[in-house]
């Protein structure tokens, strides 16, 4: 810069410049006046300028060419193109902005709303390009029209899943809109798409205090509507397990709002309440009315032709059908909520309408199918840089990946999802998961692992979900029995006693730990009717996977009851079951059992063929262990050790 302004001097005789600053802007002065208007105008505009535009900013009355050819021979912008039109841009940051300092502030906004007025004119067909930057000029030039751009802009951000672009234009138009009292019509979607920004990026506080502001807005304005939109889309960030859950608040604000909202006849604005209504009483396990709050909900949005509170509404009562034991139903319906999330382009809702599916076909004990649609739902969580939708994709997927027996990939799944559950503030990730995670750890001989992620569960499960605390302390109790540690097994049961059942849908959950604890204590009698009672609810709920397990407890408990008759029974049983479902974990359990039961029954053949086949399994898990760096351990397991030892003998 020190060598082209001497140029352009024709001089050495020049002081040292106080900043590169201000030596651009020295070249800039001694420019003549169209060249330097010139310059001004396209600064306006931007480090990029398309022809154009130019022209019809800086008019300069067909000598535009000229003006251009002056500053390129300056070097101070240059020409980047003539396709699909001639674009130009400055040579640096610094020349723009030295240019644009300039002017007296009335010429810049006089120009920013010259800029903004021919982008909107030549870019008719390309508005949801350009509204970003139409808004900014607007903005500039102090133009209410601004807001509308800006929230066009922000709306179509959000479409692409780019939070920051979006979180920017709504940011900045919702203070706009302030400061200019918009109407109520303009704000509202405003709060509502910002708000959604903050809960996609995991800022659910953020969110929440933007809901909080919408409904004090609408207080102020008398503008029922709008503050009815503020409670209901607040309770779907106070109902799930996020962050800032407070069922208590949601519950108490819906139930006052909800006959507001009846009688103001706008089915779709009731069809959301309802939504939000359904998420509280689901959570509150009153299933029934969960149900039937959601059916009317779905009649009204069907009714209203809302098809993006339609496909809420479906996502989320196709979870009260899995949780009432008729995962068929909630299949039908998840399915719908796919295909609308699909058509709406909501590729965040998408993820876990595809997650909650997942979770509908672990429960029927499809285990192919969780895998396709977690991996679906996880590459579409990943494209976007969803932490909440990545996390969710993995919710069942440890549980998924246990049964068919690869631990290794279980782990690594497990602690991608707990990573990403945090970041998204995702609390339910980190409880049942989170304890699906830690048998993983357990079961390939990592029990210091095992323990640090249960003591996480828990204390998160203390704090933010009670209503699953059974599942984590059923399942420590079990843990701790299988150690041999029956005082802490007997501690965390009496724990669970008198707490809420965290509803039927986790009762699959904790029913075979109580279980699993009895067999332990030497209750053989109490285990054998607990695993019995346990199966029976699991097959009457449709809850499949599981269902071996109370086999091998029934199994157990009869063989040291010294009941074979009764054993061989449950282990034939329980062994169709584990092959049909593809459970390695079960088979593997079952296998060692019906050794035990042929060595008592005088059948070498017998308990030979079985020790061989798990043996072929424990090697299978070991393989499966190495690249997380477990497979000694879990080989080591006396367990585990002692079938791959006998089964060599055998050979």
């Amino acid at each position: 810069e020190l060598a082209r302004s001497i140029a352009d001097a024709g001089s050495t005789d020049m002081p040292l410049p106080e900043s590169v600053h201000a030596l651009v802007a020295a070249r800039i002065d001694r420019l003549d006046e169209p060249a330097r208007q010139t310059l001004q105008a396209a600064a306006v505009i931007g480090r990029t300028f398309a022809y154009r535009v130019l022209r019809a900013v800086a008019g300069m009355d067909g000598q535009l060419d000229r003006q251009l050819s002056t500053l390129q021979r300056f070097d101070l912008v240059r020409e980047t193109g003539r396709e699909p039109e001639r674009r130009f841009s400055f040579r640096h940051a610094l020349t723009q902005e030295a240019a644009y300092r300039g002017m007296l502030q009335r010429r810049r906004r006089e120009l920013h709303r010259s800029v903004a007025e021919t982008l909107v004119l030549l870019y008719a067909d390309r508005m949801d390009e350009f509204a970003a930057e139409i808004g900014g000029h607007f903005a500039e030039a102090g133009d209410p029209r601004a807001v509308e751009q800006l929230a066009h802009a922000g709306q179509r951000a959000m479409r692409l899943y780019a939070l920051d672009d979006a979180n920017s234009s709504l940011s900045r138009a919702l203070e706009l809109a302030r400061t200019t009292e918009a109407a109520s019509t303009t704000m509202s979607p405003i709060f509502i798409s910002l708000a959604r920004t903050r809960e996609l990026k995991g800022d659910f506080a953020g969110a929440l205090a933007l809901y909080d502001e919408m409904e004090r807005t609408a207080q102020e304005r008398g503008d029922t509507d709008m503050e009815l939109a503020a409670v209901a889309r607040r309770a779907g960030i106070l109902a799930p397990p996020t962050s800032v859950r407070d069922l208590e608040r949601a519950e108490q604000e819906l139930a006052a709002a909800v006959p507001r909202a009846r009688g103001r006849g706008d089915r779709a604005a009731l069809a959301r309440m309802l939504w939000a209504q359904m998420l509280v009483l689901g959570w509150r396990d009153q299933d029934a009315e969960a149900r039937r709050v959601g059916s009317e909900g779905i009649a009204m949005a069907r009714e209203a032709g809302d098809k993006e509170i339609l496909a809420f509404l479906l996502n989320d009562h196709s979870r009260g059908w899995t949780q009432s034991g008729n995962s068929a139903a909630g299949i039908a319906e998840g399915a719908e909520a796919v295909a609308l999330f699909r058509e709406l382009g909501n590729r965040a809702m998408l993820t876990d309408a595809l997650a909650t599916q997942a979770l509908a076909r672990f429960i029927l004990g499809e285990l192919d199918a969780v895998v396709r649609l977690s991996d679906e739902a996880f590459a579409i969580a990943d494209a976007i840089g969803n932490p909440w939708g990545r996390a969710f994709a993995l919710f069942i997927r440890v549980a998924a990946e246990l049964e068919r027996g690869d631990w290794g990939r279980a782990i690594e799944l497990g602690e991608v999802a707990m990573r990403e559950g945090a970041k998204a503030g995702f609390v339910a990730v980190g409880v049942w998961p989170r304890t699906d995670l830690a048998l993983a750890y357990e079961l390939s001989g990592a029990p210091a692992m095992a323990d640090e992620h249960l003591a996480v569960a828990l204390a998160d499960s203390r704090r933010r979900m009670p209503d699953w605390l059974p599942v984590v302390i059923t399942r420590a109790a079990a843990m701790a029995a299988r150690r041999g540690d029956l005082v802490a097994a007997r501690t965390l049961r009496t724990d669970a006693e008198g707490l809420p059942g965290g509803g039927a849908f986790l009762l699959f959950l904790s029913d075979l730990p109580r279980a699993i604890v009895r067999l332990c204590e030497g209750d053989l009698s109490g285990a054998r009717d607990a695993a019995q009672a346990g199966r029976e609810r699991n097959i009457a709920g449709q809850v499949r996977p599981f269902t071996a397990d109370f086999d091998v407890v029934i199994a157990d408990a009869s063989i040291r009851l010294n009941d074979l008759p009764a054993a061989t029974v449950a282990i034939e049983r329980g062994l169709t079951e584990a092959r049909a479902l593809g459970s390695q974990r079960a088979l593997w359990d079952l296998l060692v059992l019906a050794a035990r039961c042929a060595d008592l029954t005088g059948d070498p053949a017998a308990a030979r063929q079985a020790i061989v086949e798990a043996a072929s399994i424990s090697r299978r898990i070991a393989a499966s262990l190495q690249h997380v760096g477990l497979e000694e351990a879990y080989r080591a397991r006396p367990e585990v050790a002692a079938v791959l030892a006998r089964a060599a003998d055998d050979v």
